[in-house]
């Protein structure tokens, strides 16, 4: 919920901005406790708003295997268990962190530690990734298992060959490239290690 209300509000925000031929380009998205804060940078030309026009879907989460796709359309099944799904949006598919902005706010807090700077790391290795993260206790839970360490599951995903990180927006969320089917596998994999 996290990650689709920022989407939501930048979204909005693009809506907004694309009626003044205006774009946006997402800096920073946080959540701390019970709100939500964006940082944006506003571009001025058409370009910029068609741009971010571009950038606009849906998110469709099956409720039954939790499976979640994302996309300028709406398939209302689900594609591993073909149950029915509930969509958010439109919203901002895009990314909702700046890699270039992370970097330099991390050079400028090298001799700071702490949660922001935590804050700012991690949110750097989970720029680049798709929309969209896992809670590992959810996913667990769902398959009546105790969740792995989610450091063992992004070092389990990486020997994969996909990409993957923790995410800034939950303690136990993380970002992966791996389809849906091939997180659930590996924390399955990990418990029977257990």
């Amino acid at each position: 919920c996290q990650e689709i209300g920022i989407r939501l509000i930048i979204g909005a925000t693009v809506l907004s901005c694309m009626r003044l031929n205006l774009g946006i380009e997402p800096l920073l998205s946080q959540v701390i406790r019970h709100y939500m804060r964006v940082y944006l940078r506003v571009r001025v030309g058409s370009r910029y708003s068609e741009r971010c026009r571009t950038q606009m879907g849906f998110i469709e989460h099956c409720m039954a295997c939790g499976e979640r796709t994302y996309g300028d359309t709406i398939r209302y099944d689900c594609s591993l268990c073909k149950g029915e799904t509930n969509f958010a949006g439109p919203l901002w598919l895009g990314p909702i962190f700046s890699s270039d902005y992370l970097d330099k706010s991390l050079r400028i807090l090298t001799n700071i530690s702490g949660k922001y700077h935590k804050m700012l790391s991690t949110a750097k290795n989970e720029a680049m990734l798709p929309p969209t993260f896992y809670v590992t206790d959810s996913i667990a839970d769902g398959l009546e298992i105790q969740a792995p360490a989610p450091m063992e599951i992004i070092s389990d995903l990486t020997t994969r060959g996909f990409t993957a990180s923790r995410t800034s927006l939950n303690p136990k969320g993380l970002r992966s490239s791996a389809p849906f089917e091939v997180v659930r596998d590996v924390l399955s994999s990990l418990s029977k290690k257990q």
